[in-house]
């Protein structure tokens, strides 16, 4: 699976990586990272990684990726479910079902 579908399309994007990218790094050690990383191929596609702001370990983990293998990471975020959801309420969207369905309270 490397080899014929992740390998060509991060070598398809060299700008985007500091280094070379091994098998193990993608299939065994940052999977869903490389997964999404690598769709960020031009400067119209942005990748956002989100997650709630309790979950530090997903935060920790992006920074190492980040640091270990990004070199361009202008298309590449770590955003706050939280955060969304304020931006979203200070539009006055309605964010309380989504809030029930996703995180079990409605605040």
């Amino acid at each position: 699976q490397f080899k014929d579908i992740y390998k060509p399309i991060i070598d398809g994007n060299k700008d985007l990586w500091k280094c070379e990218i091994t098998e193990k790094d993608v299939m065994e050690d940052y999977y869903q990272l490389f997964r999404n990383a690598m769709r960020a191929k031009t400067e119209r596609k942005y990748v956002l990684f989100i997650c709630p702001k309790d979950r530090e370990d997903l935060k920790n983990n992006f920074i190492e990726f980040k640091n270990n293998f990004l070199e361009n990471d202008e298309m590449i975020r770590y955003v706050y479910w939280e955060d969304l959801i304020s931006k979203a309420k200070s539009q006055n969207v309605n964010m309380d079902s989504f809030e029930e369905k996703y995180f079990g309270y409605n605040k």
